[in-house]
């Protein structure tokens, strides 16, 4: 139960939000648990590579896969790649501290186009920004980055703090020529190969969880004043081992899931009903250390225009089931039941799970 709730905080740590971005991890926002997660995926990377058992390897990838960190880094020469291993061997002390999210680098999400100039001189949009050096936030732009894979988005997340790293006689832009990366944009093109490198090693080490085709289907009944609507909607898996047994899927948790929701009316705030599943054994019997849990939990989120204060989102409730799943016991799903207010004007959620689908998954990244 302890290692549940540590994961619980990882994901759903709350965060006041600023008038014109929001910090990741409020717990209101789906991507800013994603964020949050994906931080945490960042920080074990980090982690992993302060171990040196991978230096060689590094901005590196002799196999030839579909993989597109992999297909990056190929592109990249000889020359190129040893500038992108010495940066990670010499910044990745610095970088973690900064990924720490007690303690290091704010990440912030914006709504407003995040705009910047390329060695060209034309203006582009970028999906996160950061100023040179260890002050100051990473933003990431809501609509640019609540799409991507897991693992590209620490792959972003990477490159920007490559910018707060010291790296030689200072620290790293994106429009200037650097080393090996001689020519306009090089700064960004060897930040770009730091990202795929950190993405590649997270992906073969189980570092950040992978979307691998598999969708499990829930079904979404409100009851509100005597009236009852359902609806059905599909989340992606995310797997976080190669055998694929070991996963976590949901409802409301992350930007491709489906949503349980209902306004409260002038589209303010909405009521939301999340339920979290993770499963290491994919509903065979568990091994040691192995752990099977669902979260149901009831929030109030508050929406508005970027430039106004939004308060902090509310928990209004949750329940803890250790050792059960709804995947695994779908006869026991009478629990999942959540309620706000009372008389006429109590709203009622049940979340059932129906079933799983496949898709194409693009390669599971």
């Amino acid at each position: 139960m302890r290692k549940i709730l540590i994961s619980l905080m990882v994901v759903w740590a709350q965060a006041s939000p600023a008038p014109d971005s929001t910090g990741a991890g409020s717990g209101g926002d789906v991507m800013e648990r994603l964020l949050v997660a994906s931080r945490q995926s960042l920080i074990s990377v980090y982690e992993s590579l302060l171990t040196g058992v991978h230096d060689e390897a590094l901005c590196r990838c002799p196999e030839n896969t579909p993989d597109p960190f992999c297909q990056s880094l190929r592109a990249l020469s000889a020359e190129q790649a040893e500038v992108c291993r010495t940066f990670l061997v010499t910044t990745r002390l610095e970088a973690r501290w900064f990924a720490r999210s007690t303690v290091g680098v704010p990440f912030r999400i914006v709504y407003a186009p995040l705009l910047v100039t390329d060695p060209f001189g034309q203006v582009r949009p970028v999906r996160a920004l950061t100023p040179l050096g260890p002050a100051g936030s990473v933003d990431f732009h809501y609509g640019g980055t609540s799409s991507l894979w897991p693992s590209a988005l620490v792959a972003l997340m990477a490159h920007e703090l490559g910018h707060k790293t010291a790296f030689g006689s200072g620290y790293v832009d994106d429009n200037p020529p650097i080393g090996a990366f001689a020519f306009a944009g090089g700064g960004r093109a060897l930040l770009d190969a730091v990202g795929s490198a950190v993405a590649r090693h997270a992906l073969r080490g189980n570092l950040v969880p992978q979307y691998q085709g598999i969708e499990d289907l829930f079904t979404c009944s409100l009851m509100v004043g005597g009236q009852s609507f359902t609806s059905t909607g599909r989340s992606p898996r995310m797997y976080r081992d190669a055998g694929l047994r070991a996963y976590d899927t949901g409802v409301g948790n992350l930007p491709r899931d489906f949503s349980c929701r209902i306004d409260e009316g002038g589209g303010r705030s909405y009521l939301t009903s999340r339920l979290w599943v993770h499963d290491d054994a994919d509903c065979a019997p568990l091994g040691q250390g192995g752990e099977r849990w669902s979260v149901a939990e009831l929030w109030r989120v508050h929406v508005g225009r970027s430039d106004e204060k939004i308060p902090p989102p509310e928990k209004l409730g949750g329940r803890i089931f250790a050792g059960w799943s709804p995947v695994c016991d779908p006869h026991s799903q009478e629990k999942l039941v959540l309620a706000h207010g009372s008389g006429t004007s109590e709203t009622v959620f049940r979340i059932r799970h129906v079933g799983t689908a496949r898709y194409d998954s693009h390669a599971g990244r």
